[in-house]
């Protein structure tokens, strides 16, 4: 949980409330109890390549909110109309 904290910038507390909230539905188990450590399961592994996703789309969304405020968007007019191509077969 310390780790996890520590690369997510949150509190081990908030990691550790929403963990908990994700297991008060009925059935899932992210983890179980392990001989010396807690072992993820199926269902863990399962919610945590979703909580890569939306953290690799999170960090994405800031990139581009990043771009769009420090470079200005570029507006390029290709200045070709259908009317002025020359048609062919003449």
């Amino acid at each position: 949980m310390t780790r996890a904290s520590e690369r997510l910038h949150l509190a081990p507390e908030t990691i550790s409330g929403q963990l908990s909230l994700l297991e008060d539905y009925p059935g899932l188990d992210l983890s179980s109890r392990g001989a010396r450590k807690l072992e993820r399961t199926d269902t863990g592994g399962m919610v945590l390549g979703y909580a890569y996703e939306i953290v690799s789309l999170g960090a994405e969304l800031e990139e581009v909110i990043h771009q769009r405020i420090l470079m200005p968007a570029l507006q390029t007019d290709v200045g070709a109309r259908a009317c002025d191509l020359p048609r062919g077969g003449s």
